[in-house]
């Protein structure tokens, strides 16, 4: 039979933040205070709840005053620009999608295998450097792209207000780059933690190491911390919001059927979603 009814709640500053119940034919009553999505850093992490839910990790960048702050050398050029620039095309860059693998096979045993690049990047990186080509092909939105750009960046007031926009982008308009479930909100993101900085620690600045985890990351895919470093992601760009379950249950479920609950969630979530720092 199918469920029927209206959820009844209301609506303030855009978003709905109290629900009273689902009141239909299935008579599943919640708990009527929806909490906001909590936000958590890397200094943080023992505030998150111990309970049953889903966690989501976002990127954000991370642009302190240094990096858009005017400043005008002996030649006359105003390094704030540059370091600017840099700042978005190395986030940017952040992003990249990983290599697709292709495999084919043909008659008589005959096989191929080869990886496919993302190759628009490249050309973003060039915008966003100020080093495009002059006769280099820009298609509408890339042009425009790169006007507006360069208007903004030699602009210090400028800089900074874009460098504020995007820092609060997140987790409003951002996509996770990593979705997962726990019996125990707080005893998973301490994991995540422990072995970020325990694996940070050891590869250090080696060069070698960290060009060794990011081909194992992409041959094996691994653990979230192995991504984030592979990906460039330091503890400055990471926050992971949680969704406790169990303040939404109204003590109706066990934890372990929460989590079980979660569970088929996280499922959907990450299928929706697809982060590209999830599960290969």
């Amino acid at each position: 039979m199918p469920v029927q009814g209206r959820l009844r709640g209301r609506v303030r500053q855009g978003a709905l933040v109290e629900t009273n119940r689902w009141d239909g034919t299935c008579g599943l009553t919640l708990n009527n205070q929806m909490e906001e999505p909590q936000l958590f850093t890397f200094g943080d992490i023992e505030r998150a709840p111990e309970a049953p839910g889903l966690y989501a990790w976002y990127a954000r960048i991370y642009a302190p005053a240094g990096d858009y702050r005017r400043q005008v050398g002996e030649d006359g050029v105003d390094h704030g620009e540059r370091r600017f620039r840099e700042l978005l095309a190395k986030h940017l860059l952040r992003f990249r999608l990983p290599p697709f693998e292709l495999r084919g096979q043909g008659t008589f045993g005959a096989s191929w295998r080869g990886q496919m690049h993302e190759r628009s990047s490249d050309l973003h990186q060039d915008i966003f450097l100020a080093r495009v080509a002059a006769d280099a092909s820009l298609d509408d939105e890339e042009f425009g792209l790169e006007k507006n750009l360069g208007r903004i960046a030699k602009d210090e007031k400028k800089r900074a207000f874009l460098a504020r926009v995007l820092t609060e982008l997140t987790p409003l308009v951002s996509a996770p780059i990593y979705i997962g479930v726990a019996k125990n909100l707080r005893s998973r993101l301490r994991q995540h933690v422990s072995l970020y900085q325990g694996l940070r620690d050891t590869i250090g600045t080696d060069k070698d190491k960290l060009e060794a985890l990011k081909e194992k990351v992409a041959a094996e895919g691994l653990s979230f911390a192995q991504r984030a470093i592979a990906c460039d992601f330091s503890p400055d760009h990471l926050v992971v919001a949680v969704c406790n379950v169990r303040d939404i249950s109204n003590g109706q479920w066990s934890d372990e059927e929460l989590r079980n609950m979660a569970g088929v969630a996280e499922w959907l979530a990450n299928r929706w979603h697809r982060p590209f720092a999830g599960r290969r």
